[in-house]
């Protein structure tokens, strides 16, 4: 058992270094997110799961751990997501740059005619 959360402490400081490693080389804020949101969130996963498989007798730190890793599974992926789409709302430039494609700014501007639409109707009636 020693062995095995060994195991998970030393693939939980991977995922870290990981993360951290694509912090650093990759070169605008959207990539920044790729790699490191679900690298720290798996070593988080593991190191919290060697704390519960160490703690085992003591059922309230394991229900804890448990707690901890789930409300971070669930939060990691949303903020990841409001920060990009922050990014991508400031029209932060890509790596080199470049400037994000005319593909979103035709979104924008479909999205805000539909909703125009969907007023008009609703005034109507």
């Amino acid at each position: 058992m020693e062995y095995f959360i060994a195991a998970l402490l030393i693939l939980a400081a991977l995922f870290f270094l990981l993360s951290g490693v694509a912090i650093v080389r990759f070169k605008d804020s959207y990539s920044r997110l790729h790699a490191p949101t679900p690298a720290s969130t798996l070593g988080m996963g593991a190191l919290l799961l060697a704390a519960m498989l160490w703690q085992g007798s003591e059922d309230t730190l394991s229900i804890k751990a448990f707690l901890v890793m789930a409300v971070l599974f669930v939060t990691s992926p949303i903020s990841a997501y409001m920060l990009a789409k922050t990014a991508l709302h400031l029209r932060l430039p890509l790596a080199g740059g470049r400037q994000l494609p005319e593909i979103y700014e035709q979104a924008r501007n479909r999205r805000n005619d539909s909703s125009k639409a969907q007023e008009k109707s609703d005034q109507s009636v």
